[in-house]
């Protein structure tokens, strides 16, 4: 009995020491509680952790959060919670990304690429459709952007309600309510917010056959001819009358026009209001203009001595002020924290939330709050609420941006993209624009796959990326990439082999050997093998024959096209007979279709020639016939002869 007091004396006595020692110590789970304008917040149970590249962390928490409001849904548009209690904890699904500030991760606002207009898309489309328009770069995580024209009613639909830069391409310079922007400058000064948004007047950018600007010039008006030594801009652009969207066209004049028919993207938001880049097509020629083309009218000698056809230009309104040293910039809504204090309450309904934030030594956090759903123990938070959750994860500052049904967050895992929230629609909703944080990686393609080969390529990189040396790796043989493509041969059918990588990487005047993403290619089923096909005149009629073999069954379809005359094969052995006046003078095929697995863009087509049977001739048997009699006849009388000599 001593022994055991002793014990549990020896026991507190050490708590208390390391309680006293070390203060910051959670004894018994002790749980650390985020308070903040009367809303409270802790983490009840980590789910997920995943360490993503350049170390990008993704956390995945079960938490609680309560504010001192009360009345209003606990579960916002889900009502099956009741209304909110003061003080009273609600569970919730918290994910976290945070991104230290360096060089070599980069945060991208982008919009889906669409040459006349803004397309909404969901965060993984997005993602994909940047890695496409970025060779060397990979997205390893990306949340949901602004707020956007959700239903397509503005006069240009579906664009962000705020400024919208992306990687220093102004496509829309008109502010809404908070603007943030990223430096992605590697230091702590790694985001800029709250200040007041400035844009130049229009300027014309002329680059060169590299993608450098050589020249730029101011915009003196739009949609009249210039004075002498001035520069005009025509394009057409939208408007609503009555809340009916109608366009005003403009003419370009043939004199000093220099007009981008084609462009890469050309977003006319107002009378004043215009994005565009593209190549110059037509110099010199009156025109009418559709909506997003767009012309240039000059009587700037020095202009002119720079513009041709098929030089790229960019009209745009370039950042000045406080965010100039941002290359990426997005609209979003009301201020969480501020100077490491939660901040001024406005909104008071619990939603599902998307929220960005950054700490004092420059990493960023980007948050996502999942709601309406409360059988599923996901409430979402109002805004004093999302204030104690980013203080909980050490942001100084921090901002909402859009949420409700756009709250998503996806995570890269291999060369797919996965959703780690839950949203609040069942399905990812498209948005007007994304946040992704990229990294410079190689990427390679898979051009290529048979039974027996696998071709795989690589983009050329931005010019800010150099990649070069790539050295790959499959089944035991290492092959240099030659011309951004390299191929391999003699592998099996139906065979999982795994590609490796290293190749050079060049960033920001710095070069490191890096070694890819290794992952798993199958090669295709067995090919088809035709063991006979031919095709036989016989009575008036060709008969044509077949007899092939399809170990694999990766044949789908298989017919024999004469001419433009096509035959289905429904066996893999058998004959069919043709007039004689359908096949002469034409080319008998037997053709296959398929896929090499169950991928549908690894298809294949095969196609095979009859062999055609001649018949011997008649008028051949004919003479053969003589001259065996002959022979026969001549043999008969010598031996006569020699007879009667005897």
């Amino acid at each position: 009995m001593k022994k055991t007091i002793k014990k549990i004396c020896f026991f507190i006595i050490s708590l208390v020491i390391l309680t006293l020692l070390f203060p910051g110590l959670k004894v018994f789970g002790e749980t650390e509680i985020t308070e903040t304008l009367g809303a409270r917040y802790y983490v009840e149970e980590n789910v997920e952790t995943n360490f993503l590249r350049s170390g990008i962390v993704h956390v995945k928490d079960k938490a609680m959060s309560s504010t001192d409001e009360s009345g209003m849904s606990a579960g916002g548009s889900d009502s099956s919670g009741g209304t909110v209690i003061a003080n009273q904890f609600y569970p919730q699904s918290v994910n976290v990304l945070t991104v230290p500030s360096q060089s070599g991760v980069k945060v991208v606002n982008w919009t889906l690429t669409n040459p006349l207009g803004w397309t909404l898309a969901t965060v993984r489309e997005l993602a994909k459709d940047f890695e496409k328009n970025n060779p060397g770069w990979k997205v390893v995580a990306a949340i949901n952007g602004d707020f956007f024209d959700i239903k397509g009613i503005g006069a240009l639909p579906y664009q962000t309600n705020g400024v919208t830069v992306s990687n220093g391409e102004v496509l829309r310079p008109i502010t809404n309510n908070a603007t943030i922007g990223f430096t992605n400058n590697g230091t702590e000064n790694s985001l800029v917010a709250g200040k007041n948004f400035q844009v130049g007047q229009h300027q014309l950018d002329v680059f060169d056959n590299n993608g450098e600007i050589i020249a730029s010039f101011a915009i003196n008006s739009f949609n009249t001819e210039p004075d002498e030594g001035e520069t005009n801009l025509y394009f057409t652009f939208p408007y609503l009358e009555n809340g009916e969207r109608k366009e005003q066209t403009q003419v370009v004049p043939p004199e000093n026009s220099y007009t981008v028919i084609s462009p890469i993207r050309g977003l006319a938001m107002s009378a004043n209001k215009f994005y565009g880049k593209g190549k110059i097509n037509v110099v010199g020629e009156e025109r009418t203009l559709t909506l997003g083309q767009f012309a240039i009218v000059t009587k700037n000698a020095e202009l002119k001595a720079l513009l041709a056809q098929n030089v790229l230009i960019r009209i745009q309104q370039p950042v000045i002020g406080d965010y100039a040293e941002c290359d990426n910039i997005i609209g979003g809504g009301v201020t969480l924290v501020l100077n490491g204090e939660g901040y001024n309450p406005t909104d008071f309904n619990r939603h599902p939330r998307t929220m960005v934030g950054r700490k004092a030594d420059g990493t960023l956090v980007f948050a996502t709050v999942d709601g309406r759903q409360v059988a599923k123990n996901m409430y979402g938070m109002l805004q004093e609420e999302m204030a104690a959750l980013m203080l909980h994860y050490g942001c100084v500052e921090a901002y909402n941006l859009d949420g409700g049904g756009s709250t998503t967050m996806i995570i890269r895992e291999g060369n797919n993209f996965r959703v780690v929230n839950s949203p609040s629609e069942d399905n990812e909703r498209r948005d007007s624009n994304a946040l992704l944080i990229v990294v410079p990686e190689l990427t390679l393609n898979i051009a290529g796959i048979t039974d027996h080969s696998l071709n795989l390529s690589m983009l050329t990189p931005q010019k800010e990326v150099v990649i070069d040396n790539v050295k790959v790796t499959v089944n035991n043989q290492t092959l240099l990439m030659e011309d951004n493509a390299v191929e391999f041969t003699n592998l099996a059918p139906s065979q999982s082999y795994e590609v490796t990588y290293t190749y050079d990487l060049t960033y920001q005047g710095l070069t490191r050997r890096m070694t890819g993403e290794p992952f798993t290619v199958r090669t295709g089923k067995t090919k088809p093998t035709v063991n006979k096909f031919t095709y036989e005149l016989i009575d008036g009629e060709y008969i044509i024959s077949w007899d092939y073999s399809d170990p694999d069954e990766i044949v789908t379809q298989a017919y024999i096209k004469i001419g433009t005359e096509i035959e289905f094969v429904r066996e893999k052995t058998g004959s069919i007979a043709i007039p004689k006046n359908k096949v002469e003078g034409k080319t008998v095929n037997l053709i296959f279709k398929g896929d090499w697995d169950s991928d549908p863009s690894e298809r294949f087509e095969f196609s095979y020639i009859a062999e055609e049977i001649k018949p011997v001739k008649k008028g051949c048997q004919l003479g053969a016939s003589f001259y065996y009699l002959q022979t026969v006849l001549t043999v008969t009388a010598v031996l006569l002869i020699f007879k009667r000599r005897k």
